[in-house]
């Protein structure tokens, strides 16, 4: 059972990477430290509202720069991931240097999604 759960995060873990305009490096981080919340399968409705990073290559162009906006938000604010979740998986906290790049990656896809 353990094999199938562990397989089937691989595979939707290699279901974004494909044809994704996400570079690989934030893509790692969102792995690591978002994608249990925030794409397809996961618990949280309300975080699945906020984006499904499954389903990324899927949404327009306004909705992308309003997501990314809400990602440079919180990542600078320190607010994702969230304490609550934090309390229970203290390897999941973004590091300064991750936290960082988010932002970067965030200013430079809104502003190429907008030219």
């Amino acid at each position: 059972m353990a094999m199938i759960i562990l397989a089937a995060a691989f595979l939707s873990w290699r279901d974004i990477q494909k044809g994704s305009e996400i570079p690989e490096d934030v893509l790692t981080i969102l792995s690591t430290h978002c994608y249990t919340c925030h794409t397809t399968g996961a618990r949280s409705e309300d975080a699945l509202k906020k984006v499904d990073f499954k389903k990324w290559d899927e949404y327009n162009d306004v909705k992308k720069i309003g997501i990314l906006n809400d990602i440079k938000e919180v990542a600078e604010k320190g607010e994702m991931p969230p304490a609550k979740y934090l309390s229970r998986n203290p390897d999941k906290a973004l590091s300064a240097e991750d936290r960082e790049t988010l932002i970067e990656w965030t200013k430079k896809a809104s502003a190429k999604l907008m030219e």
